[in-house]
């Protein structure tokens, strides 16, 4: 069985996944700190116009590691250590909130450094979507698991 230290430190490593998509891949250039103001400065990969990607590709990470799969293969995934008689529900709820952060992040038109400033709405809808994933993760999820959900140490910085 895997330690309680692994499976904390999993699940903190999720939140925090999320949370940075959301507030610093997302929202820091979007302006969510500066009143509204676009920094795209603040734009992950900007002169590669890979921002997008790299979030997504975070985010389906994440779903890999719920799930217990890398490519081809499968394993043992957090939900597999989720108590047998809250596994359905939770997974749901996860599966839910998940599937809507992946199409919320895939309505983002590219390249993000023109859609912060042409259809930030777009931006602050995934931003929600997230918001709410990281809420399954760190209340429903992290509770279930025993798990004491850390602080954030990144400020992206």
């Amino acid at each position: 069985p895997m330690s309680h230290d692994a499976v904390s430190e999993l699940v903190n490593r999720m939140i925090f996944t999320v949370e940075n998509i959301r507030l610093l891949k997302l929202g820091k250039p979007i302006g969510l700190e500066e009143q509204g103001q676009v920094q795209s400065d603040r734009l992950e990969a900007r002169y590669s116009g890979n921002s997008l990607a790299a979030c997504r590709a975070n985010l389906a990470g994440l779903g890999d590691l719920f799930a217990g799969s890398y490519e081809d293969h499968s394993g043992q995934g957090v939900v597999d250590l989720l108590p047998e008689q809250r596994r359905e529900e939770l997974t749901n709820a996860f599966e839910l909130v998940f599937s809507q952060s992946q199409s919320a992040l895939e309505a983002i038109p590219e390249p993000l450094s023109e859609t912060i400033v042409s259809a930030p709405e777009t931006v602050e809808q995934a931003i929600e979507t997230l918001r709410q994933l990281q809420v399954v993760l760190q209340v429903d999820i992290a509770q279930a698991l025993s798990v004491t959900v850390r602080f954030n140490d990144t400020d992206g910085d």
